[in-house]
Parts: C-alpha cells; sequence; structure tokens
C-alpha cells in the first residue's frame, strides 16, 4: 500500500510575483516625406490662371508624397490600436467602440 505521501504535510513554496504583460512596445515610426504647398495668389490670376485666389496647390509628385505620409500615418495609428488590444485581451475581430 502506498500511502506514505498522504501522510506529509504540504509545504509552502514563496514564488515571485511575474508581470504576465511585457513592456509595450511602440509602433514603428511615421516616416514622412517633404510636400511643399503652393497657393494661387492675386497676382496668379491676373497674369491669366482661373483658379480662385488662397487654392491650395500641389504638383502630382508633391501629391503622392502627402497620400504616402497620410497612408504612413494610419499604419502606425493603426499598429496602435492592435497593440492595445492585444494587451487589453480584447479579440481583435470585435469592432472597436469608436
Amino acid at each position: 500500500m502506498l500511502s506514505a505521501c498522504s501522510t506529509t504535510q504540504p509545504v509552502p513554496i514563496d514564488l515571485p510575483c511575474v508581470d504576465k504583460t511585457p513592456p509595450i512596445a511602440l509602433p514603428s515610426p511615421v516616416e514622412t516625406r517633404d510636400v511643399e504647398f503652393g497657393i494661387i495668389t492675386a497676382e496668379d490670376v491676373e497674369k491669366g490662371l482661373t483658379l480662385k485666389p488662397g487654392t491650395i496647390t500641389l504638383t502630382p509628385d508633391e501629391f503622392e508624397d502627402l497620400v504616402y505620409n497620410i497612408g504612413d500615418a494610419a499604419r502606425w495609428v493603426q499598429e496602435a490600436v492592435d497593440q492595445l488590444r492585444y494587451y487589453r485581451g480584447e479579440d481583435a475581430d470585435e469592432p472597436t467602440s469608436e
């Protein structure tokens, strides 16, 4: 008959408390491209441009850079939201309350 273990008293064990959540790493930084905006002035209209004064202008390349900057900023925000939801224990498939 094996009853030796049942006659011994449990021994308390002190274990260190471990933080279950590792520190949150920041999303990779936003890499922006330079964008130079142009503004149509009254003098430009007098020279024959058909745009209204105060119109903001961009070249196609500048517009592409602006779109890239907005997309990279949106990526950063999405990474931050995903990390927060993960560490809060929220399901990634659940819709956000925002």
